[in-house]
């Protein structure tokens, strides 16, 4: 049990359009969906997917994510 009076509790929210597929394991970028109230995130909606990888381009992913 959590003792939270005096506070606003909701669940977390799920991002289910997030263009930040490339950068989600940036702890910046994870603190800040955190202020959002963002505790999921749906990546590889938009044709882009960094899993499961293609084995002969284990590095594509990457590259293409840093710009």
């Amino acid at each position: 049990m959590l003792d939270a009076t005096g506070r606003l509790v909701m669940p977390g929210l799920v991002d289910a359009h997030s263009h930040a597929d490339g950068a989600v394991f940036r702890s910046d970028v994870q603190r800040a969906l955190l202020r959002q109230g963002v505790s999921t995130v749906i990546a590889g909606q938009d044709g882009v997917s960094y899993a499961p990888g293609v084995a002969q381009l284990p590095a594509a992913p990457a590259s293409h994510a840093q710009g």
